[in-house]
């Protein structure tokens, strides 16, 4: 079982649509993320692509080497702070700056895992605003596919709403 633990506390980025590419917003531009659903097209929109940063981030020891967001930016991890850095990352149409804590850890076979924790986004392109994610969980068999990635994910909106949305599209507990 392999672990890293990444500390942060400022935004997440974008990252790569199907595990290496670009991407758009399901259903198009979602705008200020105002409600559940719009919460929800967001995390549908860069799961995936995140996964494949996270992936590429793996073995990268060093925030001086930074992984490509494949349509245009960086992500890069700081293991001995214990943190990410996402710089304009372009992941599913949205571009995604900020810092988060990462754990991720990987079970014995093709089952991986990864959560990220305490970032603050600031978004543009097909979302905008600053989002609070409070923390997001991914889940993905490697190789990683959109019909076998799964996600959850708590975000605070405004006055301190608590929104959760996960991609089953049950409520969340």
């Amino acid at each position: 079982m392999r672990t890293m633990h990444c500390v942060g506390a400022t935004a997440v980025a974008a990252l790569l649509f199907l595990a290496c590419g670009g991407g758009s917003v399901p259903d198009g531009p979602i705008g200020t993320l105002d409600s559940e659903q719009d919460y929800a097209r967001f995390m549908q929109a860069i799961a995936l692509p995140l996964v494949g940063v996270l992936i590429e981030l793996e073995d990268r020891t060093s925030a001086d080497d930074p992984a490509a967001c494949p349509s245009g930016g960086t992500a890069a991890i700081d293991r001995a702070l214990g943190q990410v850095t996402f710089s304009a990352c372009l992941l599913g149409g949205i571009s995604i700056s900020g810092t988060a804590v990462l754990a991720q850890g990987a079970s014995t076979g093709p089952d991986k895992s990864a959560f990220l924790a305490g970032a603050q986004l600031t978004l543009s392109g097909g979302a905008t605003g600053l989002v609070l994610m409070q923390l997001a969980e991914l889940a993905w068999q490697d190789p990683p596919t959109e019909a076998g990635t799964t996600w959850k994910a708590s975000f605070e909106s405004g006055m301190s709403a608590h929104i959760c949305v996960q991609s089953s599209g049950e409520p969340c507990s």
